[in-house]
């Protein structure tokens, strides 16, 4: 499947030159987060439905996540705690402990 983002905010499915919407009001994370099997019967369900679709070529398409959420590297916050510990070696944790805690929040994250 060929999916779009439309109209500035709409999200779409293309079959036959035409793109075929979900819900309004449904986002591209929103699809990527319910799962691949979800975003397969989504699909399938705008493909069938009678809501009205647009031509494809006279869409304006837009990115396909406009304002994409934030992920950070936890290994980053690794390399900062080393630099600021630096200046004063005695002020700052453990080398091994902040390993550790940047390791742990790795897994939080996956």
């Amino acid at each position: 499947m060929r999916w779009v983002t439309y109209a500035t905010d709409r999200v779409g499915v293309i079959g036959e030159h035409r793109i075929h919407p979900v819900a309004p009001g449904v986002s591209w994370v929103e699809l990527i987060g319910w799962g691949a099997e979800e975003l397969r019967v989504t699909g399938e369900a705008a493909l069938a439905s009678a809501a009205q679709t647009v031509l494809l070529a006279e869409a304006r398409l837009g990115a396909p996540i406009a304002c994409p959420p934030s992920v950070r590297n936890c290994l980053c916050f690794l390399d900062h705690m080393r630099n600021c510990r630096e200046p004063d070696p005695a002020a700052a944790p453990d080398l091994d402990q902040m390993t550790l805690m940047a390791m742990m929040a790795g897994r939080a994250l996956s």
